[in-house]
């Protein structure tokens, strides 16, 4: 009789199969692994504008601020709306409602 069927040292059918299923995880594995890495790249190289305009320089306009003359001159006032209050009491209908 050969070991096998014996319970001996050879390859058993039990055997195979754990290595076939094995093998297949691996390949798996390596598949996600290059997956993984090639988004990775491309990730990089969209960051870093391989693809066009870098996502950072989006809607930023650095010929504007070259185009600007006096900016130095400028000068930023605050005006706040002025409040109507009038001297006539709230009516009955709006007595819920709330005036800023």
């Amino acid at each position: 009789m050969p070991p096998e069927a014996v319970g001996g040292t050879g390859p058993g059918p039990g055997k195979r199969l754990a290595r076939a299923a094995i093998a297949t995880s691996d390949a798996a594995m390596r598949t996600l692994f290059l997956l993984a890495l090639f988004a990775n790249f491309a990730l990089y190289a969209y960051g870093t504008g391989a693809f066009g305009i870098p996502p950072q320089e989006r809607g930023r306009e650095p010929e504007r601020l070259t185009r600007q003359t006096a900016p130095e001159t400028l000068q930023v006032t605050l005006s706040l709306p002025r409040r109507h209050e009038s001297a006539a009491p709230e009516s009955s209908s709006n007595a819920g409602a709330r005036t800023e």
